[in-house]
């Protein structure tokens, strides 16, 4: 009985350490009103508002990154945005 208890103790401390990760957003290049998060979060810098995430998944002829980001740009035409691309990019240059 004692076991499962320092068991179910391990667990809620790795729960603890992954809720401290802070999220931190950087702006996007070519998007001035526009940021995304290190969690993929993409949010509007004027109102706040995090933009609904529609996710799909395309053929794989694009491989091992499946999730995408319909974004509407300055001339209003819709655009796929990679947000793993758009992640790496930001967070792991730092």
């Amino acid at each position: 009985m004692n076991q499962q208890s320092d068991y179910e103790e391990s667990i809620y401390d790795e729960e603890i350490s992954q809720e401290e990760i802070i999220e931190e957003y950087r702006d996007i290049s070519g998007y001035p009103n526009y940021e995304v998060s290190n969690f993929g979060q993409v949010r509007n810098k004027i109102t706040g508002r995090i933009l609904k995430q529609r996710v799909r998944e395309v053929r794989p002829i694009i491989k091992n990154e499946n999730y995408y980001c319909n974004c509407q740009n300055k001339q209003n035409d819709r655009v796929l945005l990679s947000m793993l691309k758009l992640q790496k990019g930001l967070f792991n240059n730092q």
